[in-house]
């Protein structure tokens, strides 16, 4: 890899795509957890029902923050297209998240008790990274990449 392509991910746009992505992630948390703990220490709320909900309510919260905040120009493309786009990618890492909590905690399985928080928090934070990366390349930030600034406020 040319120290181009590499100085290009330090330009001030794509570093402020990332700012916005961590926004747009930090709403989906405060979603998620105030969508489970109001409804359930508040009204009483099986977190069974809670939590699906939260996914729905997050994964529609995150695609709007996406398409209209966090890359520019994405909503000048086809709003059915980067749906189902963002639906199979939210599909297909939840699936590997899981797979490397699993991993991480069942394989690696350090023996202290908060070894699952930790487990957590790895995984998220990978999956956050790898997350904005997909989403700039491949659904909403096509044409939007580092170098390549059209589009972009």
């Amino acid at each position: 890899m040319s120290n181009a392509f590499i100085a290009s991910f330090f330009t001030r746009d794509f570093l402020k795509k990332g700012l916005k992505f961590g926004v747009a992630f930090l709403v989906a948390c405060l979603l998620n957890f105030g969508i489970n703990i109001i409804g359930h220490e508040c009204f009483g709320i099986s977190v069974n029902i809670l939590y699906p909900i939260s996914l729905v309510t997050v994964s529609l919260s995150s695609f709007l923050q996406f398409r209209f905040y966090v890359y520019p120009g994405a909503a000048q493309r086809n709003a059915l297209k980067q749906g189902w786009q963002f639906i199979v990618s939210c599909v297909i890492f939840r699936l590997l998240e899981w797979a490397f909590f699993y991993f991480l905690y069942n394989v690696i399985a350090f023996s202290f008790h908060w070894w699952y928080v930790c487990c957590i928090i790895i995984v998220q934070a990978t999956g956050t990274v790898s997350k904005f990366f997909f989403y700039n390349f491949f659904i909403f930030g096509r044409g939007n990449t580092p170098g390549n600034q059209e589009n972009i406020e």
